[in-house]
């Protein structure tokens, strides 16, 4: 007999049900005598399903409601100026590289549990009891035509990858919406792979947490896109747009976007690159630029000289607090984590005898070999750290790919080693000459 509160049969009641947690928390609806302290990872999603959905905590194949074929999700927020930011990626389930290479996208693991999902999303507070967050976002997430086409998409490439013996080499980075992620746990015991006798990491689908803050502002602000309003294929009608400026100077694009291009303005160059994808954006369709945000793309703006040579390195997003760094493991590392995931648009500009055009844009992320190739930068960086040999650091000369050097004010902007040592500020940078050879001329 079904003494539940809701009809498992209906994804609607179900949903309906669900609604009653919208701003309030769960121990609003659970009697505190009655609960039993869980333990673990996913605590809030365990108190959840036990306690307001009332069923037994389990880690079955099939989705959460079986009856009603509907899958249930949860995870973090922030808010962040008023916006909901999704705390990380929502992992789906484990890729069994023998599985996937005999199914289809349709009849895949992953799409019954893709299709429909119920989310409960709570905003996190460090240190408070799941049962005390508040939950701020409640609804089933309907996939649009567009998001499924781009799905399936990065679905396709992991399973050709894992079906060409390359399971070893998937990235995150790889894909735009979907990720083969990394499972984060340590000492992962490796995995057999068809068509190659070279183990490969545990991986997992994921949906990326820039996809997934879209998603749940979406539900938030009920400001669904409409189906059909999206342009299929955003990227390279971007680059379409953008290749109708190719050899044109930077004044002339300039003058076009009534852009400040004084000598005075030190970042005109990254400024004009940055309004010039928002210009074309704008000429493809009205939502293109609220989609172009799903793709998380970093601009990143580089000048090239009149023989070719790349002539700056660039810096990878965040300055290292040497600290923490030293207690990373290399799957859970912000490095690591950067180079499997992040992915670029690079704009370059090129010199030439009076002036400075627009010579080429490439979507780029890194390879696995050279993020492995990148590893052994950090991984140096973090011995002269323990060492306190802080005149060794990785130096552009030791590695093809990357290499550490300051990103500070000034010789005074420093930070704390934890020998106690003063290092000025400084990140991880990707070598000139590689942007060159992998990226310019490739």
């Amino acid at each position: 007999m079904n003494n539940k509160r809701y009809d498992e049969t209906s994804a609607q009641s179900i949903e309906l049900y669900a609604k009653q947690l919208q701003n309030k928390r769960l121990i609003d609806f659970v009697e505190k005598p009655n609960i039993n302290r869980l333990s673990g990872k996913g605590q809030f999603g365990q108190y959840l399903e036990k306690y307001f959905f009332e069923y037994d905590l389990n880690n079955k194949k099939g989705v959460d409601f079986e009856k009603a074929n509907l899958e249930l999700k949860t995870g973090g927020v922030h808010f962040r100026k008023g916006v909901l930011v999704s705390k990380e990626r929502l992992s789906i389930g484990f890729i069994n590289f023998s599985e996937i290479i005999n199914e289809t996208f349709y009849s895949s693991a992953l799409w019954k549990k893709l299709k429909n999902t119920l989310l409960v999303y709570y905003e996190y507070k460090k240190d408070r009891n799941p049962l005390y967050y508040k939950i701020r976002v409640v609804g089933i997430h309907q996939l649009s035509k567009e998001d499924i086409n781009q799905i399936k998409k990065d679905w396709e490439l992991i399973k050709t990858k894992v079906l060409e013996g390359k399971a070893h080499l998937i990235s995150g980075g790889d894909t735009e919406f979907l990720e083969a992620s990394t499972t984060g746990s340590k000492n992962q015991k490796l995995l057999t792979q068809p068509n190659n006798a070279k183990k490969a990491k545990p991986r997992r689908f994921a949906l990326k947490p820039r996809y997934m803050t879209s998603v749940l502002n979406q539900i938030y602000f009920n400001n669904i896109i409409a189906s059909g309003d999206v342009n299929l294929e955003l990227l390279e009608s971007l680059i379409g747009k953008l290749k109708n400026f190719h050899g044109k100077s930077f004044e002339e694009i300039s003058s076009t976007l009534f852009m400040d291009t004084s000598d005075n303005n030190k970042a005109r160059y990254s400024t004009i690159s940055r309004s010039l994808v928002t210009h074309c954006l704008h000429q493809i369709d009205s939502n293109a630029a609220k989609n172009w945000e799903k793709y998380d793309y970093k601009i990143k703006t580089v000048r090239v000289s009149k023989n070719r040579t790349v002539k700056e390195s660039v810096p990878l997003p965040a300055r290292f607090d040497p600290k923490k760094l030293i207690h990373e493991s290399w799957e859970t590392s912000k490095l690591n984590e950067c180079l499997e995931n992040d992915k670029y648009l690079f704009i370059f500009w090129r010199e030439t005898e009076n002036e400075l055009v627009l010579d080429k844009i490439v979507f780029w992320n890194m390879p696995t070999q050279d993020i492995l190739e990148a590893r052994k930068v950090w991984r140096k960086t973090i011995d002269c750290l323990n060492n306190d040999d802080l005149g060794n650091l990785p130096k552009i000369k030791d590695n093809r790919v990357c290499h550490v050097r300051p990103k500070a004010r000034d010789s005074k902007d420093t930070i704390t080693t934890h020998l106690g040592t003063k290092m000025v500020k400084s990140t991880f940078w990707i070598n000139a000459s590689y942007i060159r050879d992998s990226i310019y001329n490739n």
